[in-house]
């Protein structure tokens, strides 16, 4: 609780830790902000900011300047990396400057995937503002949210190997959403979608559902693949 890290390689890392709680925290990692494994017994991050100016701003003797320092983790870091947890809580989560936003997807070597409620999570300035490899077959929920990523970027992918539930609810989307994977469902309700330069959502297999949401522009709304089973548009 009110901890700034600057100059670290990995900010704050779980592996494995129950009930583990990151408050108020400001992180500058060259490598991964938060990394979370295995975690069976709720773990919750709220108000974390995760950017390299706190490093490049903090005044501290060898630190570097803010493009010098956003170069590398825009090449190479991870803002939030979420493995297996059981029931994750996060809230107010703002990443920026990095390659990826917030990764999500199996524990390495197995099957174990993640569930999570994430509230207030707020991604731009991004090459990928989140990553969803693998969810278990509780999903994650995601609401009142933005996810953005600089140009030739994508505001969200999904990987081949996902295939359970995604929702989103009150989220707004700063370039496209892009889905490889393999089965599932996406929704989307309240959602707005901005900034996208052919389609805003470019879906290759699954399901979608649309509800009560707004594309900024008048063309170039959703792409489906062959393989799409379902969408749905109400609203």
């Amino acid at each position: 609780e009110h901890v700034t890290l600057v100059n670290a390689y990995n900010g704050f890392y779980s592996a494995p830790s129950e009930l583990h709680y990151v408050l108020n925290s400001y992180i500058t990692a060259l490598n991964t902000g938060i990394e979370i494994h295995v975690c069976t017994d709720i773990g919750r991050i709220e108000n974390v900011k995760i950017d390299p100016k706190y490093w490049a701003n903090s005044g501290l003797p060898g630190s570097p300047s803010l493009a010098k320092v956003t170069e590398y983790t825009r090449a190479n870091g991870t803002g939030f990396n979420m493995h297996r947890s059981d029931w994750e809580y996060v809230s107010y989560l703002y990443v920026s400057g990095y390659k990826t936003g917030m990764w999500i997807g199996r524990e390495p070597g197995y099957s174990d995937t993640p569930n999570a409620q994430l509230y207030e999570i707020h991604i731009k300035n991004c090459g990928t503002g989140l990553y969803v490899q693998a969810v278990n077959p509780y999903g994650l929920l995601i609401s009142n949210s933005t996810f953005g990523a600089e140009k030739d970027g994508n505001a969200v992918y999904f990987f081949n190997d996902f295939k359970t539930s995604v929702q989103f609810n009150g989220v707004d989307f700063t370039g496209p959403i892009v889905s490889d994977g393999s089965d599932g469902a996406i929704s989307f309700e309240s959602c707005t979608f901005s900034e996208y330069s052919d389609y805003a959502l470019r879906i290759n297999n699954g399901n979608i559902l649309l509800t009560q949401s707004d594309f900024k522009k008048p063309a170039g709304h959703v792409f489906l693949g062959t393989d799409v089973n379902t969408l749905k548009s109400v609203n």
